[in-house]
C-alpha cells in the first residue's frame, strides 16, 4: 500500500507522489511519475536520508517531505 506525500521541491515547489510501502511485492510499485524514492546515502557525518522528486528527479532533504 502506498502512503501520498508532498514534497517540497526547490525546482517545482510543491509535488504530490507516493511512497512505496517496502513491504510490498516487486511490481507493486505506483507509477514512476508519482513515485517519491527513498535512498540512504552515506556522508561524512554518517548515513542520511535523500528523496527523490517524481517531476525533476532532484534528491532533497526528507524534511521537505511530509504526508499529504
Amino acid at each position: 500500500m502506498e502512503e501520498k506525500y508532498v514534497i517540497n521541491c526547490p525546482r517545482c515547489g510543491r509535488v504530490e507522489g507516493l511512497v512505496a510501502d517496502s513491504s510490498e511485492e516487486p511490481g507493486e510499485s505506483p507509477e514512476a511519475e508519482t513515485l517519491i524514492e527513498e535512498d540512504v546515502v552515506r556522508t561524512p557525518a554518517g548515513p542520511a536520508i535523500r528523496m527523490r522528486c517524481p517531476r525533476c528527479g532532484q534528491w532533497v532533504k526528507p524534511d521537505r517531505v511530509h504526508p499529504a
